[in-house]
């Protein structure tokens, strides 16, 4: 991370340094490259952080998409991942369902479990709560425990 963007971004000025809010940190959300020592501090300071962000979740995006394509389960999840929270693509429910779908028959727990939910919801797919009982199920022996 360059000088210029710890300045502008990490901790946000909030005035608190790394070492007082070691046990405060979080990850933003959408770039999971910078750190807040709190959700307000987020907030507070998201505007500035956003082209970075952006600019982040884009090269995130077309690297995992990259694995992806070459059968990387791991990355067919975080594809889906992206379509499905609009990171560094526009949302897409029928990407979100198409890249969920690869990882998901593949035996990805996570993939699995999100299906199931954009069956039981009727996003991007047709509602079935008969489907999304099956991803649920198989999500739940594969060791996904939510």
């Amino acid at each position: 991370m360059s000088a210029a963007h710890e300045k502008c971004c990490a901790l946000a000025s909030c005035g608190k340094s790394r070492t007082e809010a070691a046990e405060l940190l979080q990850l933003c959300c959408a770039c999971n490259v910078v750190t807040y020592c709190s959700r307000a501090c987020q907030r507070a300071h998201r505007k500035s952080h956003r082209a970075f962000c952006d600019a982040a979740a884009i090269k995130r995006f077309n690297e995992n998409l990259a694995s992806a394509e070459t059968g990387d389960v791991s990355a067919q999840f975080l594809v889906g991942t992206f379509y499905d929270n609009g990171l560094g693509v526009p949302k897409s429910a029928n990407d979100a369902v198409l890249w969920y779908g690869r990882a998901a028959d593949a035996g990805h727990a996570g993939a699995q479990f999100n299906l199931a939910i954009l069956y039981r919801d009727g996003i991007g797919v047709a509602k079935d709560p008969e489907q999304s009982v099956v991803w649920y199920r198989l999500a739940a022996e594969a060791g996904h425990c939510t």
